[in-house]
């Protein structure tokens, strides 16, 4: 069996942010590989820097008070010094965005039916004609209603899920070789959600399209990803399987992340359990491991700088950031089920 080709290549990726209080470490180090026809799943709290990673591969966090270190290639083109009409002819094309808020990320005076039409025909030489009639069938397949009719209406006459439908069906038109999905179901119904979960799952397995879906609802990643990325304060803190994630999870932190979600298979929580804290500043960031604050597992060793990489033998492309050995940390992961399991018990009681 071939491998896969490796479409996108990200090696140490950097974005700091200049400020009047100081340099924000947005992106710190970054490295993954995407290949054709995977979908790598990125999740982490508000302000881990997920959003900021997929926007930097599109040019689109350039500015005066912007650096940037690493690489990040396309193909073997490379996109972090790449010039603005370089990344033209990338964007929407090769590499196309489902943004996080589609109330703003839309034309509020121009019919959707033609900002769909423009970009089919920005990348390709067909005709007027040819252009609407893709765009009703993209739309159409997105689950818009009467789309032939309402290829005409203008942003505010949808709501807001259907204007999150216009965006997906946007960035789908092209059959773009890599999607990035930017919390593309956080406005849709869950019968909506499946939809569009289907039609990226379709649209990898039809063109071999590779998806990097940026989230933080576990529930969505669990249907769609192949590939998991866990990123806290700027870093990636762990990587590998969907199912390496889920049933044999390294960090502290990811424990966090699938404790605070409900469990169909367990008694129903009185009350969810949480990762204590907040997230640390991106100015000025605690020494060793950023999560040390807020793990209830630190010691001496975390005042130290942990490297990313394979601590399991068996497991070689699982990695993480955790100074605890694999033995200590699913000994100290089971121990912490047990007591939520616990106090759920006492609550229902």
């Amino acid at each position: 069996m071939s491998t896969p080709e490796t479409l996108l290549r990200v090696d140490k990726l950097k974005v700091d942010f200049r400020t009047e209080d100081g340099v924000v470490h947005a992106v710190d180090e970054v490295s993954f590989d995407l290949h054709a026809g995977e979908v790598l799943a990125v999740v982490g709290e508000s302000g881990s820097g997920k959003s900021v990673t997929a926007m930097t591969l599109l040019g689109l966090t350039k500015g005066p008070n912007s650096t940037f270190g690493g690489s990040a290639k396309l193909r073997g083109q490379e996109l972090i010094d790449a010039s603005e009409d370089d990344l033209r002819k990338v964007r929407g094309k090769e590499i196309s965005m489902i943004f996080q808020d589609p109330m703003t990320s839309l034309n509020p005076v121009q019919r959707i039916g033609d900002q769909i039409a423009e970009q089919i025909q920005a990348h390709e030489n067909v005709s007027d004609a040819e252009a609407r009639d893709r765009t009703v069938g993209v739309l159409e397949r997105v689950g818009i209603p009467r789309a032939r009719e309402r290829v005409d209406s203008y942003p505010h006459e949808f709501s807001g899920g259907m204007r999150q439908r216009v965006m997906i069906a946007m960035a789908l038109s092209t059959d773009p070789a890599v999607l990035i999905a930017d919390e593309p179901t956080t406005a849709l119904d869950v019968t909506i959600q499946a939809q569009i979960l289907r039609e990226m799952s379709d649209l990898r397995e039809r063109t071999g399209t590779a998806i990097i879906l940026v989230t933080h609802d576990l529930g969505v990643v669990a249907d769609i990803a192949d590939r998991i990325a866990v990123m806290y304060a700027g870093r990636i803190v762990e990587t590998g399987t969907l199912d390496e994630i889920f049933y044999d999870p390294q960090h502290p932190y990811t424990w966090g992340l699938l404790g605070s979600i409900t469990r169909i298979d367990k008694p129903r929580p009185a009350r969810l359990p949480s990762i204590p804290g907040a997230p640390p500043s991106l100015i000025n960031r605690p020494e060793g491991c950023h999560f040390r604050p807020r793990c209830r597992h630190e010691f001496s060793e975390c005042t130290k700088f942990p490297e990313l990489h394979a601590r399991i033998p068996e497991a070689p492309g699982h990695d993480d950031r955790c100074w605890l050995d694999v033995d200590e940390k699913r000994a100290k992961r089971i121990v912490g089920e047990d007591q939520i399991g616990l106090e759920i018990e006492g609550a229902s009681a």
